[in-house]
């Protein structure tokens, strides 16, 4: 189990697994950049502003959302001009400790790091410790070791983006079924408390008429929302704990003649559910996008370096239903800071064959 915002959890439920195995290929150079090397990213230092050499250990950067975390650093650094980055890592353990461990020994002000083994890589975050070196975890925490800070999500306040759309979209009133995802995951567990509790709050007339496990993929989430479906025939709104299972409800609705009846929402803002929000299919999504991570990363280590006490530091998530959609593509809606979501959408627009 993996350490997020505070607590142990598995990555599966949130769909973790699905945004780091199979979001979409990052290109080969920027890969190649991060695999076990150790090189600089850097501009000129500013006058003005300390020097900062950061050390950013990190599983692969094929990752989509891996990616994008080295990406808004990267880009991060360039703009404020007194930041290094020293990069490196993979997701096996050993070669992670290698660059991990080279990084620590370049005498880096501050190391952030995100692991797929909590225990097997917390040797170097120790090591880091004894060195002197303030420690930054993103997402995922070693089990052992002091971290100075944590750059992370609220998951509970993502949940209550999705109950409070559900509720709005439903006019106040109507049966709800809720896909939990596995039972177990206490960062699922933090975005359902927090879907269902606005829910409530936004929707008193609102009943859950279905919260039950829903699996972790498309298949699972297909059957498991067809059950609810067969039981729920009145039901009006369906969330899936990740989108993969939201796409499984779509197909289970649109199978039972249900679409257009049935509201369907997802998180992480995957590009196909991007696209079938464009499309209608699914109604919202909650965009999780790695370079706000990026760029938390970099102030945080900028004010750990000034001895400033960060314990932890959430960064936000886009909401996504159809008219925020179109008003990203249309420009009407500004781009948030590091993240171009008009491009995802194009791509999601264009078929997410990019």
């Amino acid at each position: 189990m993996l350490k997020y915002a505070g607590h142990w959890t598995h990555r599966r439920g949130l769909g973790f697994s699905s945004v780091r195995r199979h979001a979409w290929a990052a290109s080969s150079l920027a890969c190649a950049l991060l695999l076990l090397t150790l090189q600089p990213v850097a501009a000129a230092p500013s006058a003005q502003a300390e020097h900062l050499r950061l050390g950013l250990v990190l599983p692969d950067l094929t990752n989509q959302t891996i990616n994008d975390i080295y990406l808004g650093a990267q880009a991060h650094a360039k703009d404020l001009g007194n930041v290094e980055i020293l990069e490196g890592g993979t997701s096996e353990t050993g070669p992670w400790l290698n660059a991990c461990e080279r990084i620590v020994n370049s005498q880096v002000d501050v190391l952030a790091y995100d692991t797929l083994d909590a225990a097997g890589t917390a040797t170097c975050i120790q090591q880091a410790n004894d060195a002197g070196i303030k420690t930054i975890c993103i997402f995922a925490c070693v089990e052992t070791a002091h971290n100075d800070a944590l750059v992370s999500l609220d998951f509970n306040n993502d949940g209550k983006l999705i109950g409070g759309w559900m509720a709005k979209t439903l006019n106040g009133s109507g049966n709800v079924g809720f896909l939990e995802g596995p039972p177990g995951d206490e960062a699922a567990t933090a975005i359902g408390e927090g879907f269902k509790s606005q829910l409530a709050a936004d929707c008193p007339n609102c009943k859950l008429v279905a919260s039950v496990p829903g699996g972790h993929d498309r298949d699972t989430g297909y059957q498991v929302g067809l059950e609810v479906l067969t039981a729920h025939p009145d039901i009006q709104g369906m969330y899936g704990l990740n989108d993969d299972i939201a796409m499984g409800i779509v197909r289970a609705v649109d199978q039972q003649g249900m679409t257009g009846k049935v509201v369907v929402a997802g998180h992480n803002g995957t590009c196909e559910a991007m696209a079938a929000v464009l499309n209608g299919q699914l109604g919202f999504t909650v965009l999780l996008a790695g370079q706000p991570f990026g760029i938390a990363v970099i102030d945080t280590a900028l004010k750990l370096q000034q001895g400033e006490q960060v314990s932890q530091v959430n960064a936000s998530a886009i909401p996504i239903d159809q008219p925020t959609a179109q008003g990203y593509l249309d420009g009407s809606i500004p781009n948030p800071p590091g993240v171009d979501v008009q491009a995802r959408l194009q791509a999601a627009q264009a078929g997410c064959n990019s």
